[in-house]
Formats: C-alpha cells, sequence, structure tokens
C-alpha cells in the first residue's frame, strides 16, 4: 500500500498466473471477468460459470464457453457486448481484432451439467472442494478438447454482419503443448 503523500493506493487484484496471450494481446483473467459481467449484466442475464479460451483458426480468438442456458437466444448479442468490454480493457486486444490478426471473441454454448461434470473430476482428482476455482480464462490451446468427449452447439462469433458461422478447427503440434510463441497460425502444419 502506498502512503498518503504518495497520492496514490495499490490495489490487489490477482495473483496473476491466469492470462491468455495468442498474438501479444495478454488476456488477464481480471479483465475478462469484469467484460463479461458487464455483457451479462447489460442483457439483464444472471452469472453464470464459464471460461474464456484461446481457439486455433486461419486466424485466432476466444471462445467463451457457457452452458446453453445461461445465454439462451441472446448469445450473439452477449458476445457484441462481452467483446466491447474486452477492447475497451484491453488496448492490445482492441488492436489485434482491428488489425485483423485476432478475431473477434466467439461464445460456445456447451450442455447443461458440463461445468458441474468438470468441477466433479477436478475435485477428485484434488481431493477437496475447497482446492477448486473455477478457471474464468485459461491459456490452453487444447482446453476444449480436455474437457472431453462433450456434446457442443454451433459457435457463435461476433461478425461484421451478425453472427459467422463456425470455422473449422486446425490442430497444431508442438514439442510444447499449449505454448506458442510468434504467429502460430503460420507455422500451423501437419506433421503426419
Amino acid at each position: 500500500m502506498a502512503d498518503s503523500t504518495s497520492g496514490g493506493v495499490l490495489e490487489f487484484i490477482n495473483k496473476g498466473t491466469r492470462f491468455s496471450s495468442i498474438t501479444g494481446e495478454k488476456l488477464s483473467e481480471f479483465q475478462v471477468v469484469a467484460a463479461v459481467r458487464s455483457g451479462f449484466a447489460e442483457l439483464g442475464l444472471p452469472l453464470e460459470d464459464f471460461t474464456l479460451c484461446p481457439v486455433m483458426h486461419e486466424r485466432p480468438n476466444h471462445v467463451l464457453l457457457v452452458e446453453a442456458d445461461a445465454c439462451g437466444s441472446d448469445a450473439a448479442r452477449l458476445a457484441e457486448r462481452i467483446e466491447f468490454h474486452l477492447r475497451k480493457l484491453n488496448s492490445e486486444y482492441a488492436e489485434k481484432v482491428k488489425s485483423g490478426r485476432l478475431m473477434p471473441l466467439a461464445i460456445r454454448p456447451i450442455a447443461p451439467g458440463t461445468w458441474r461434470a468438470f468441477r466433479q473430476r477436478r475435485i477428485a482428482a484434488r481431493g477437496n472442494l475447497e482446492e477448486h476455482k473455477h478457471p474464468c480464462l485459461v491459456g490452453e490451446l487444447d482446453f476444449i478438447e480436455k474437457l472431453g468427449e462433450l456434446p457442443f452447439a454451433p459457435t457463435l462469433r461476433v461478425g461484421t454482419h451478425g453472427v459467422d458461422a463456425p470455422r473449422p478447427h486446425r490442430k497444431l503440434r508442438s514439442a510444447h503443448p499449449g505454448r506458442y510463441h510468434g504467429r502460430p497460425w503460420e507455422r500451423a502444419r501437419s506433421t503426419s
């Protein structure tokens, strides 16, 4: 904390272990939670569990995983509002989307009960409920696959004219899964 003569006060926000940066945008969990809370509140939707994760396409983007009943028919509007707030909170993110290096946020509804099953799996692996903190932001490119064989609805993407169709997912291979540097979509070549 700063003293009263410095004119400023430091505030602890979080430990800083949850970040995602595909193209240098450096999204923090704090920014994601603030943007998602604002988006849900603006549409009068109750805030449910969610996770934002990176996904590789020809151009990468971040996908917000929410249970299908959390946003209903408001998914496209919710994606637009969250995208607006992320751009406002993170100028690097805004610039990467504006330049086209990063596609805008997409929402992927997942089956109801997915987060309960995810939580139970994590608790079984760790041993108790108190140690489980739901990840609101992850940096692993394979997070969706790690959720297991769960049914997914189509991805809803913010586009210049509403919602775009989903793009095919490209598998990447690396000696260090989940850690990519530079422009990973340019190095995405299958070695099989």
